[in-house]
């Protein structure tokens, strides 16, 4: 229960992500579906526990800010990789 639980968070707070970048980079990102990020999720590696331990979205040509990104819902978030798009602004704590 506590994965499932802890799935849809980490889906939710990857959708509203999603849901605050430009619309070409939601087409991008059409794979964001559901509440399971672990399944099929462009960018989107789990580890054994099905916890979000990756987030690799190099060179997709992304755009948008990371303020809507809580990076507190991925508790076991080992490695985050944007470069190689259009981000702006500052990064949340």
């Amino acid at each position: 229960m506590f994965s499932s639980s802890l799935a849809t968070e980490e889906a939710n707070g990857l959708l509203k992500w999603k849901a605050s970048l430009t619309n070409k980079s939601q087409a991008i990102l059409s794979s964001w579906n559901g509440t399971d990020p672990c399944t099929h999720w462009k960018g989107i590696t789990c580890d054994e526990s099905m916890s979000v331990s990756t987030i690799n979205l190099t060179k997709l040509g992304l755009q948008g800010t990371l303020h809507n990104l809580n990076f507190s819902s991925f508790t076991k978030l080992r490695v985050f990789d944007i470069s190689c798009n259009e981000f702006s602004g500052t990064i949340p704590s």
